[in-house]
């Protein structure tokens, strides 16, 4: 059996799952026009992302795998670390403040695993995956919870030198929900991701993890979708209607995946999904 065969799920974080526009559909040209910043707001305090670029539905598939990954396969890099590896990833990860005293944790992959967990071709995916990689490395967060205040970069990453193949090292805040230190996290189904096809579809599905249990059910208003994939609100009518079409039939895509939809009006005549997501496989 492959160690890829045990990797089907992905511990992520509620924030990065959570914040509109932090990863939105892309159209093309549009990714080097803005600059990435986004909030997350908790109770205890706020999360915010800042980047040169844009990212995109293939950027979000790329970190799910990598954190998928870094639960079985992950190993612990300490805060004090001075070996090679482990201190260059430290140092590229630029921690501030609080986050100076946590410990990492990285996963030494190939650009193939990485590729058959997304559901690229092993061999078609090279320069997607690390173009992607480079993307996220350079995303910087502020985190402020509570009396805490620390930021760091969303990943760091080196090249092996022999292969070029990736040592990715996630933050603090993923460590720690990665390693159970952390009661709220996002359960990912992997399986299912790769069942979709759109890019509507797999922003709109890692929104659903964020708000939906498995097993649950929720109704969810069709223009509390929108921002999940666009990143943004739009008045324009034209605008909306595009949009509004853009995720109905990404939420088609769904009972592909053994999700449950049923369409319905609430009493203004708004359009209502009430979605029941799948019990837990094991």
């Amino acid at each position: 059996m492959s160690n890829l065969d045990v990797v089907h799920f992905a511990r992520h974080d509620p924030a990065i799952c959570l914040t509109t526009g932090l990863f939105r559909s892309l159209s093309k040209g549009l990714r080097k026009k803005q600059m990435l910043g986004a909030t997350h707001t908790m109770k205890n305090g706020h999360i915010r992302f800042i980047s040169p670029e844009l990212l995109g539905a293939d950027d979000l598939r790329v970190l799910q795998a990598i954190i998928a990954l870094n639960g079985p396969q992950g190993c612990f890099i300490k805060a004090v670390d001075k070996e090679s590896h482990g201190y260059q990833l430290l140092t590229d990860m630029e921690r501030q403040g609080d986050a100076v005293t946590q410990d990492v944790i990285a996963v030494f992959t190939e650009y193939r695993d990485l590729a058959r967990l997304i559901g690229y071709a092993e061999n078609a995916g090279y320069r997607t995956i690390r173009s992607s990689i480079e993307r996220l490395s350079a995303v910087t967060i502020f985190a402020h919870e509570g009396s805490r205040r620390s930021s760091y970069q969303l990943l760091s990453w080196i090249p092996e030198k022999t292969t070029h193949n990736p040592r990715i090292c996630l933050n603090p805040r993923l460590t720690s929900i990665i390693v159970n230190k952390r009661s709220a996290f996002v359960h990912i189904d992997l399986n299912e991701v790769r069942g979709l096809r759109s890019d509507a579809a797999v922003l709109i599905h890692q929104r659903l993890c964020g708000w939906i249990n498995n097993g649950a059910t929720r109704a969810v208003k069709l223009d509390t979708l929108l921002p999940s994939v666009f990143g943004d609100e739009s008045t324009i009518p034209a605008t909306l209607r595009q949009r509004r079409c853009t995720v109905r039939k990404a939420i088609s895509e769904f009972s592909k995946i053994g999700w449950q939809i049923q369409a319905s009006k609430n009493r203004w005549g708004d359009d209502i999904y009430f979605i029941r997501r799948p019990s837990l496989r094991v």
